[in-house]
């Protein structure tokens, strides 16, 4: 019984050791795993304690047994040396039984449990997120599920493979999201990972690997002759597979009204494939629909040369004394509008101090305007908090050098806006104004002080980590793309001077591939602003600016 429980126990703690790493809140945010990787390593040593403690357990009931076994085979002869041993072996009983049915592992398990209770853990949404996300980043970085599986991920180093358990996991989720194209590859890939396994190490489950690729492959391309080769497999299996028999029927029906062109086509058609073409919908988000979208994530240039050749750097003061002794380092990403760069405006200190006060106060992201204000987002996966100046002294002390840098008045803006995003941790295109993305002249509800402080003038993007691969800022409309740099900020105003919103500064956060991103927001409102940015009449920049719209209508 004893034993039982301890099993039972151990396959709790299985449960929770995978759930750490197959089901963590990858898009939301990484923030939370350092705290997971040392409860890990406490979950590592309770079960090294555990099982020396089972060893030296065993050990006891061996030689419990041994002695037992001795005394009844020696008989029920009373010599005073019998009598002895069996007194012995009665005085001595309780310590030994004592020592072999304590609970060890149980009183170790305590202490994970409390644990669990200070640290944030994944749920099951969180869970069920995770063949999304793989599907986004198969669709935007346009990479195969063999290589992610293979740990061959573009711009990283090779990791470790995955198992043929959890290519199955991956694809099975996004056969259930209805995402049959990602699903149809990943699955491929958890069959022929499993065929290279090695006999005795095989972790996944063929019959479920080849039901579920039947399923997604005939839903996907309608391939009844491939669905039916599946189905074959699994019959020499095992013939009495659950609604085995009835997809095999079905598939021969389909079959035989197929024509000779058609039969001969599935037969040749190629294993499964992630559709890359233009004209594809992702159903992931309306956004990342756009083409232009994807290739700026991937970087590739898109820029008109006669655009960046206009392009400038210089140094500024604004004859602030505070710059005059070390002027800010500014370069021109986009000239109109006027997107530029501050370099190196952030110590690492002043970084490491914002996502340690920031990490405190992290949640997943949540809608800011419209019909769902306050829902949890699905086209912002990240988690994000709003920390006040009070809350620690470099709050305050970036908050004075970005009104500095921008020439602004910091004090009129919102408070500082942290941001941690995990693997596939992305923000679909977006305006920072407050407008309803239909129209993007009509301004939506009244949002949290927009009447005494009025909208978004300005933007401050800050960069607080390097991303090892993704996670870049791309503005759509103005084919440009912003690979993340520790310590560096980008700048733009969201609105015309004569304060209306520039749709031009459509923007987007593209999934994290590898790494972990941290940035920071600081908007700055439009009240008061007009002595350091004086207001006009009409628009500046675009002339013609319904023109320039009609091109993305």
């Amino acid at each position: 019984m004893r034993s039982q429980v301890f099993l039972n126990t151990l396959f709790g703690l299985f449960i929770i050791i995978n759930n750490h790493h197959a089901a963590a809140d990858v898009s939301s945010a990484v923030a939370d795993m350092d705290a997971w990787i040392a409860t890990e390593k406490v979950v590592l040593d309770i079960l090294q304690r555990t099982l020396h403690e089972e060893r030296r357990k065993l050990r006891e009931a061996k030689r419990l047994k041994g002695r037992l076994s001795q005394l009844l085979e020696e008989g029920n002869e009373r010599r005073p040396r019998n009598a002895f041993q069996h007194m012995k072996l009665w005085l001595t009983l309780d310590d030994v039984v004592s020592v072999i049915s304590t609970d060890v592992f149980t009183e170790h398990y305590k202490l994970l449990e409390e644990e669990r209770c200070v640290q944030t853990f994944p749920d099951k949404q969180e869970i069920d997120n995770y063949g999304e996300i793989f599907a986004r980043l198969q669709l935007v970085y346009k990479i195969h599920p063999q290589d992610i599986a293979e740990g061959r991920i573009p711009g990283t180093r090779k990791t470790i493979p995955f198992t043929s358990e959890e290519a199955f996991l991956i694809g099975h989720q996004q056969a259930q999201s209805l995402l049959f194209n990602a699903a149809a590859a990943w699955l491929e890939t958890a069959l022929e990972t499993y065929i290279e396994e090695p006999e005795g190490e095989k972790t996944g489950n063929v019959l479920d690997i080849l039901n579920w690729l039947q399923l997604t492959i005939y839903q996907d391309t309608g391939n009844a002759v491939r669905a039916l080769e599946y189905s074959l497999q699994m019959q020499e299996i095992d013939p009495e597979y659950w609604n085995l028999k009835d997809n095999i029927k079905v598939y021969e029906n389909m079959i035989n009204n197929l024509t000779a062109v058609q039969m001969e086509a599935f037969r040749n058609a190629p294993n499964a494939t992630v559709s890359f073409n233009t004209g594809a919908v992702d159903p992931l988000s309306v956004s990342s629909a756009d083409e232009a979208y994807r290739a700026l994530c991937r970087g590739e240039e898109r820029m008109d040369p006669g655009i960046r050749n206009r392009l400038k750097c210089h140094y500024q003061t604004y004859n602030n004394p505070y710059l005059l002794i070390q002027p800010v380092k500014v370069e021109q990403l986009y000239d109109d509008p006027q997107i530029i760069m501050f370099h190196s405006v952030l110590l690492e200190t002043q970084a490491s101090r914002i996502r340690q006060v920031g990490h405190h106060h992290l949640s997943r992201g949540r809608v800011a305007g419209g019909d769902v204000r306050g829902m949890v987002s699905n086209y912002r996966i990240s988690k994000i908090a709003f920390l006040e100046e009070s809350i620690d002294p470099v709050i305050a002390e970036v908050n004075r050098y970005i009104g500095h840098i921008t020439n602004l008045d910091s004090s009129i803006a919102e408070d500082l806006q942290v941001n941690n995003y995990g693997i596939g941790g992305h923000y679909s295109s977006h305006y920072d104004f407050y407008t309803n993305v239909h129209d993007v002249f009509n301004l939506i509800a009244p949002m949290t002080n927009y009447e005494i402080w009025g909208d978004r003038l300005a933007t401050f993007l800050l960069y607080m980590t390097d991303v090892e691969a993704g996670g870049a800022t791309v503005f759509p409309r103005l084919n440009l793309t912003l690979f993340p740099a520790a310590g560096s900020a980008v700048f733009w105003y969201n609105k015309f001077k004569d304060l209306s919103p520039d749709p031009r500064t459509f923007h987007a956060g593209c999934p994290v591939l590898a790494g972990n991103k941290w940035i920071s927001n600081k908007w700055i409102r439009e009240k008061g602003q007009d002595k350091y940015r004086p207001c006009a009449l009409q628009p500046d920049g675009v002339a013609n600016l319904t023109n320039w719209l009609e091109r993305f209508a």
